[in-house]
């Protein structure tokens, strides 16, 4: 009897001890999307390895993008990415990294809404939106269907003309209404566009995959 009960004993030790440990982790654990306690140690730079235990996700409403910040409901983040210069406030965004006192360091982030969308900067006469120079966002519900502004604000002009635009079995998704469009992509992805302005119309001269 006593040898038959000693390993429904040791089962039974060991479920209770990998119980005490799943709490452990739970207690140690911070709400998905909210700040952990300050720590000690420098902030993880965008791209590195995430921390099984620190990473979180954000989904928020983008409130303001700049180079390498981002502000959007719930914080500020810092993102070692070329992506903030070309986001628009009103896009909603999904963000993994981890916290760093009260700044969210990203790993990795996404536009998840609009659904597509497409940035230009240059002459707004190109697009029929009025005079001088213009930095504007197109979005669109999905491939094929129509283009419309998501947001537009007047700039200084500039030495050339921008697009980044991303490219899908050989067509430009969601590019801008009027803009006469760049050569047909050769790759699938992100790119690029630069041009320059000629008799007021935009001559495309180069492009490279984004980022």
């Amino acid at each position: 009897m006593t040898a038959a009960r000693n390993p429904i004993r040791w089962v039974v030790i060991l479920a209770v001890a990998a119980l005490w440990a799943s709490a452990a982790a739970q207690g140690a654990g911070h709400g998905q999307g909210g700040p952990p306690p300050a720590a000690g140690g420098g902030s993880r730079s965008a791209g590195a390895g995430p921390d099984p235990v620190r990473e979180h996700v954000l989904v928020a409403l983008l409130r303001f993008a700049s180079e390498g910040t981002l502000v959007i409901d719930g914080g500020r983040v810092e993102a070692a990415t070329p992506w903030p210069r070309f986001l628009a406030p009103g896009m909603w965004l999904r963000v993994d990294g981890e916290w760093d006192g009260d700044v969210f360091v990203a790993s990795a982030l996404v536009v998840t809404r609009p659904a597509l969308f497409s940035y230009y900067r240059g002459p707004a006469g190109a697009l029929d939106l009025g005079d001088g120079w213009i930095e504007a966002w197109f979005a669109a519900p999905g491939a094929g269907q129509a283009v419309s502004v998501f947001e537009v604000r007047r700039v200084a002009p500039g030495a050339e003309t921008l697009a980044l635009v991303r490219a899908s079995n050989g067509s430009w998704l969601a590019l801008a209404p009027g803009l006469r469009p760049p050569p047909p992509p050769l790759t699938d992805g992100w790119m690029l566009i630069r041009g320059r302005v000629d008799d007021g119309a935009v001559r495309w001269t180069a492009s490279a995959p984004f980022p």
